[in-house]
Order: C-alpha cells, then sequence, then structure tokens
C-alpha cells in the first residue's frame, strides 16, 4: 500500500512539472509556472524529479520578472539554491522573502521561512513531503 501511495504521489508531482513545462512552451514568462516547475525540481520528495540546476535558473528567472519583490518567488530560488547546495544564497533568499512577508503582514509565513533557514544553516534542504 505504501509503494502504491509513493507512485500516485509521483505521478501528480509529475504531472504537474509537465503543466508547468507546458506552459513555459508557450509562455516562457510565466511567472507562476516558472515557479512550480523551480519548486518540484528542489523540494518533490522524489529524487529522480530533482534538478536544483535548473531549478535555480526557473526560480531566477521568476525572481528577476518580478523585480525580486514577489516573497513566493524568491522562496522557491531559496529552496532551489539549497538543493543545488547554494546554501549562503539560499539563506539570503529566504531572509529576504521572510522580511517582504513581515512586511504585508503574512507573520506564519515568514515564521515559517525563519524555520527553513534554520534547515539551510545545516546545510539541508527541503523537502516537500
Amino acid at each position: 500500500a505504501a509503494e502504491a501511495a509513493r507512485q500516485t504521489r509521483m505521478a501528480k508531482n509529475k504531472e504537474a512539472l509537465d503543466l508547468a513545462n507546458r506552459t513555459l512552451a508557450a509562455n516562457p514568462n510565466d511567472t507562476q509556472a516558472l515557479c512550480t516547475a523551480a519548486w518540484i525540481l528542489a523540494a518533490s520528495p522524489f529524487q529522480e524529479l530533482r534538478d536544483g540546476k535548473r531549478a535555480v535558473k526557473l526560480a531566477e528567472i521568476a525572481c528577476s520578472l518580478l523585480h525580486e519583490k514577489d516573497p513566493y518567488a524568491l522562496a522557491v530560488l531559496g529552496v532551489a539554491q539549497a538543493e543545488y547546495g547554494s546554501f549562503r544564497r539560499a539563506i539570503d533568499a529566504t531572509t529576504r522573502a521572510a522580511a517582504l512577508y513581515e512586511q504585508i503582514g503574512e507573520h506564519v509565513k515568514a515564521d515559517a521561512l525563519t524555520s527553513r533557514v534554520s534547515l539551510f544553516k545545516q546545510n539541508k534542504s527541503y523537502r516537500d513531503e
């Protein structure tokens, strides 16, 4: 039963990634699709779907298009940087995202990112379990 559940979750991850990739093929500047693809490539619990280098590239494009002002895109960049092994950059992006969430009163999200920074300080990647 556990293996069946794993296969179902992996299929959903792959389906979401495929949809994001199809969206990006039609519109390479779709920031939502960029973030979705980057998130799955960086945080998927399934190692075979992760690609830190591509995740960073996609998240950097999204952050650039959003002028480094979107906390979600910066949080995705942080997760991508950690998956790629760039923990200092992951901490920087995640800290900036937390500060932006604080500015708009999203304290729960800011706190969650602050705990994610602790993970990155231990040189650990984030997994979407």
